[in-house]
């Protein structure tokens, strides 16, 4: 029979686990926007592209296309945000590891998402730096969301170690890209 002590503890941690869910479910659906984001804007890009005069198709693709480059470096950020998170409620121990891999599955699903629609794009030469670093950035990403997952569900250091190294080349990219853009905007 159950203490009254063990209930409470018992209660409380379900009400921390309901909270966890509804919580990585609201990240993942925030996530899931900002993708579907990216496609609708790729989708005006190429619809656009078909009725474009030839006077102007240029500066419509560059414009365009940072459009389309800053929201995928907005869903970066959020997939990056995200990914601290569940790091650091994994760390508390306010969610297990089985929560954490699923977690950090459903963010490289994300990203895949968004690396698929960029990776895809041929863009102006103004553009084409911004958009190798946009592309590294966003695969770095994925490995490091892949090497966590792997972490969280084997707990074998070895992922650890290799997450790190791909989450700092991630970010030696975006903040590349995020200068390229900041040229593109002198």
């Amino acid at each position: 029979m159950k203490s009254a002590s063990d209930k409470i503890m018992s209660e409380k941690l379900s009400i921390i686990y309901i909270c966890i869910v509804f919580s990585l479910m609201g990240a993942a659906s925030a996530a899931s926007t900002s993708t579907a984001i990216i496609a609708d804007g790729l989708k005006e890009f190429h619809s656009s592209k078909a009725g474009a005069l030839s006077g102007t198709t240029n500066f419509e693709k560059d414009s365009l296309y940072k459009t389309i480059f800053m929201q995928s470096l907005v869903q970066y950020e959020e997939d990056l945000n995200h990914s601290s998170y569940i790091l650091d409620e994994f760390v508390k121990k306010n969610i297990t590891n089985s929560e954490a891999m699923m977690a950090a599955s459903s963010l490289y699903e994300l990203s895949s998402r968004t690396h698929e629609l960029i990776y895809e794009e041929k863009p102006t030469p103004d553009y084409a730096n911004y958009h190798n670093d946009t592309i590294h950035a966003l695969s770095y990403l994925r490995e490091y969301l892949w090497d966590m997952a792997k972490f969280y569900e084997t707990n074998k250091i070895n992922y650890a170690l290799s997450a790190r190294e791909n989450f700092n080349d991630s970010l030696y990219y975006y903040g590349r890209a995020r200068l390229a853009l900041n040229k593109t905007n002198e």
